[in-house]
């Protein structure tokens, strides 16, 4: 019976030990986490601590997951569960960190139920499954009725990802409508336009004097004020834009470069040679050197970035059957080349540029610069003399004067830092100018830099569609996001970029690369006879087109079968390498985590047989010594 009651009171006190843990770890586990990350993924960065802090009001952040579609869809979906759980636990940080200010709700918006409307109403992004919708997004609302939202949580973006709830929290913030200063010409924003001017735009064959269509959207969001080129003064904006800088007086170099030195952002647009303007071809570049040299970027007069390998096709005739030429100097950038780690690119997919010019950095104290959109690495910098300037109206000669070359050529930059004045005492005697004002800017300041003007047109930019002009591509959005980015808090700003949640298995994937180089050459092989194949039946059906008679020639459609059944061989080998590849991958890694499931409880195995070894060595000692005494 003791013996019984001895088991009993064992076994009662481990039932109300693993109880107590239970209870322990359930209320007080959240304010005991440790992030043993290698790069802290589930610790907030210091400048959403400070937002946090700030907080007015409090708010709700409401996640939107669709549950059952991520477990039932196809298995691209399917792979979003493990982001989901990294997205849960970073919003329960968000909600620790802001104490009584923050609420997390995680909402499953199942198929036609309100949830799913209200997630639609509320901005976010749907992605269409062949019985269902597929939502995943983060709504922030206030009980005043205000809302926020990160419309979609891509994986692709996961470093930002702090980045984009952070900001729809600060969105909540009361803040005034913010100003900007743009600078540009009278043919963009329709200001000062003479009769003359009227007069060249319909000669030219533009009849519309409106102001472009991104300046309008620019209006809708922002307050505008226009400011001069002969301008003295940059007053009452939080941010200045220029655009096609041409003929800009030295007071308002000056007040440029002070208005940088006092803390402001920059956005630039330059152009070596802007379609959009008007005037006679020498006379259709604009720069802002005098200034951004000083602040560690440059564009070469008359230098044209081309790339023959993301040249957008031109039509040079009427012809409906025309089948264009590659424009080298009509660049489209997709994702590979848009920079995807910085806050103000990221998740841009498509953004095409015309008669770009070539920006070229240069060391400069206490300066960082990244590049936004760049060339593959066969870009080459053009030179065109300015009395060939004409023959850029030729997309054949250009094409034709396109030689290859060895490095990538950058069209926008992001510049970072503390920049000095431009303007030293005997710069602003020569320019009439009385006093000399800040020497360096008063902290780091950010400037962003675009090389070309008609990226922002209305004809690259914006298409037409059956009911609106819309937009054509990611170049408004760069625009956007930048300006979003340059007038959010310094807090906002300093936003760290996320390592990747979900690390690479590297001894996986060196066994796949193994594998898969071991049967390269083979598919290689065997891909360039089935294009071999192709190519011989597409001139054998031109040649039965050819035949005038309307007879068939057998020997041709003889030749046609033999090679069409050539064909389906050499595609059935590829496949069976395929699937042969594909099967040796996974066998090896299915042998890979065998080992793992296997290894884990060997050991804890091993390990308790040993301790159990050793107690049991241990009584048998002391039994010994007990009867020896």
């Amino acid at each position: 019976m003791k013996l019984r009651s001895r088991i009993s009171i064992k076994i009662i006190a481990v039932v109300l030990i693993i109880l107590v843990s239970v209870f322990i770890i359930r209320y007080f586990g959240r304010t005991l986490k440790v992030d043993l990350t290698e790069d802290k993924l589930y610790t907030l960065s210091h400048g959403t601590k400070v937002i946090l802090a700030d907080l007015e009001r409090s708010i709700t952040l409401q996640l939107y997951y669709s549950h059952s579609a991520a477990f039932q869809g196809p298995e691209k979906i399917r792979k979003f569960n493990n982001y989901y759980f990294y997205i849960k636990e970073l919003l329960s940080e968000y909600q620790k960190t802001a104490n009584d200010n923050i609420s997390v709700e995680i909402v499953n918006p199942r198929p036609n139920s309100p949830e799913e409307l209200e997630a639609i109403q509320a901005g976010l992004t749907a992605v269409p499954l062949e019985n269902s919708i597929f939502l995943f997004g983060l709504v922030v609302k206030d009980k005043e009725g205000k809302t926020a939202q990160v419309p979609f949580f891509d994986p692709r973006r996961q470093p930002l990802v702090e980045y984009d709830i952070t900001s729809a929290i600060y969105e909540m913030k009361e803040i005034k409508k913010v100003t900007i200063g743009l600078m540009a010409p009278p043919f963009i924003v329709a200001e000062g336009l003479d009769s003359y001017d009227t007069g060249m735009m319909k000669v030219t064959g533009d009849k519309k004097t409106k102001e472009w269509l991104v300046i309008s959207r620019l209006r809708q969001k922002y307050n505008v004020k226009i400011l001069s080129v002969d301008g003295k003064d940059v007053k009452g904006v939080d941010l200045l834009v220029i655009i096609h800088p041409k003929n800009v007086s030295g007071e308002m170099l000056y007040a440029i470069d002070q208005y940088v030195m006092k803390g402001g952002s920059l956005i630039v647009f330059q152009d070596p040679y802007c379609i959009s303007d008007l005037s006679i071809f020498t006379d259709r570049a604009s720069d802002l050197n005098i200034l951004l040299k000083g602040w560690g970027i440059v564009m070469a007069a008359d230098n044209f970035a081309v790339d023959k390998h993301m040249a957008v096709s031109v039509q040079t005739s009427d012809n409906v059957n025309d089948s264009g030429i590659l424009l080298t100097t009509f660049l489209q950038f997709d994702r590979t080349l848009i920079n995807q780690e910085e806050v103000l690119s990221s998740g841009l997919r498509d953004v095409k540029v015309l008669f770009a010019g070539v920006l070229t950095p240069h060391d400069v104290d206490g300066v960082t610069m990244e590049p936004l959109l760049q060339t593959t690495s066969t870009g080459n910098a053009m030179h065109v003399a300015k009395g060939d300037l004409p023959m850029l109206a030729n997309p054949q000669r250009i094409t034709d004067a396109f030689v290859p070359g060895d490095g990538p050529q950058v069209i926008a930059y992001k510049v970072t830092g503390r920049f000095k004045s431009n303007f030293r005492a005997e710069d602003s005697k020569k320019a009439g100018l009385t006093n000399v004002g800040l020497k360096r800017s008063v902290k780091d300041t950010n400037i962003v830099v675009f090389s070309d003007v008609d990226m922002i047109n209305n004809y690259v930019a914006f298409k037409k569609s059956p009911f609106d002009t819309i937009v054509a591509s990611d170049n408004i959005n760069i625009l956007f996001n930048s300006i979003d980015y340059l007038v959010g808090s310094d807090s906002l700003r300093s936003l760290r970029i996320r390592a990747r949640y979900n690390r690479p298995f590297e001894i996986i994937d060196e066994v796949r690369r193994q594998t898969e180089n071991q049967v390269e050459e083979e598919i290689t092989v065997i891909e360039q006879e089935v294009c071999l194949y192709k190519k011989k039946l597409e001139e054998l059906g031109i040649d039965l087109k050819k035949q005038k008679d309307g007879k068939v020639d057998i020997d041709v459609l003889n030749k046609q079968r033999e090679i069409g059944s050539s064909l389906i061989d050499a595609q059935r080998r590829l496949r069976s390498l395929n699937k042969a590849k594909r099967e040796k991958i996974e066998e090896i890694i299915s042998r890979l985590k065998l080992f793992n499931m296997i290894t884990a409880p060997s050991l804890i195995i091993i390990i308790a047989v040993s301790v159990w070894f050793l107690r049991m060595t241990w009584r048998k000692q002391n039994m010994h010594g007990k009867i020896r005494k």
